[in-house]
């Protein structure tokens, strides 16, 4: 599991929209997706896992 804090449209490290990324084998629960995203400290954190040949994303 790993979990990355992104700012999108920044220069560099000023300005921007921050995020929470978590990239893990598997989705996990709803419930632990709040939790992690209450740690994360973003209202705005995405969740990816592998799913197959692709990739699962939820918000």
């Amino acid at each position: 599991m790993t979990v990355l804090r992104i700012a999108a449209f920044s220069d560099g490290n000023q300005g921007g929209n921050p995020a929470g990324v978590w990239i893990g084998e598997a989705l996990p629960d709803a419930a632990t997706m709040q939790a992690i995203a209450t740690e994360v400290g973003f209202s705005e954190t995405a969740f990816a896992a592998p799913a197959g040949e692709a990739w699962r994303v939820r918000y």
